[in-house]
């Protein structure tokens, strides 16, 4: 048997790049910025039909609907028939620009993005009036997740979610980042 060196694909960030999936929609967010929904590859292009469910993906920080993880998933959901797989492209993230309402500045994504899930929910429920609809977050994604679902409550759009490895304690993170420089650095880009 051959033993092959490491190629560019290797790299699960490289590799990533490869895996873009298809019919990304991006939406206009209340405060100006744009984020992509991407459902899944399939045969033919996937169009989500209304009364399907729709399981979506909440990547973790400074991850798109192209990591491996969350195509992995989207293709489990394919493959074992449980309804339309589509991921979210958090702000500044898969492809697009950060970009502002009004010429405020530009924010990127961090653990106050519940209202961002909700304008993608309730887009959701307008294209798509008799969906079940679930979610499936990580680390951030899945504190989004989490956070959304405690401020929504009984009106929350989701009927299951699932949150992989949330912050749930965001205050005792935040504490800790600011003691680093890297943290000082991040909290001056979400402000």
């Amino acid at each position: 048997m051959r033993k092959r060196g490491p190629t560019p694909l290797s790299n699960a960030h490289a590799r990533a790049r490869f895996m873009v999936p298809a019919l990304a929609k991006a939406l206009a967010l209340a405060h100006g910025s744009r984020t992509p929904a991407s459902f899944v590859r399939q045969r033919f292009p996937c169009r989500p039909a209304d009364g399907v469910p729709v399981i979506l993906m909440l990547p973790g920080i400074n991850n798109d609907a192209a990591f491996p993880y969350v195509q992995h998933v989207m293709r489990l959901v394919l493959a074992e028939g449980l309804g339309t797989p589509a991921a979210v492209n958090w702000r500044g993230l898969g492809g697009l620009p950060l970009s502002a309402a009004g010429g405020a500045t530009p924010k990127v994504y961090c653990g106050l993005g519940a209202p961002d899930l909700a304008e993608i929910l309730s887009h959701l429920r307008r294209r798509l009036p008799s969906s079940p609809l679930y979610a499936v977050g990580w680390s951030m994604g899945g504190c989004i997740l989490v956070r959304h679902m405690a401020e929504a409550g009984e009106g929350c759009e989701l009927r299951a979610a699932m949150a992989v490895s949330p912050a749930l304690d965001v205050s005792a993170v935040q504490r800790y980042w600011q003691g680093t420089p890297v943290g000082r650095l991040y909290g001056l880009a979400i402000g």
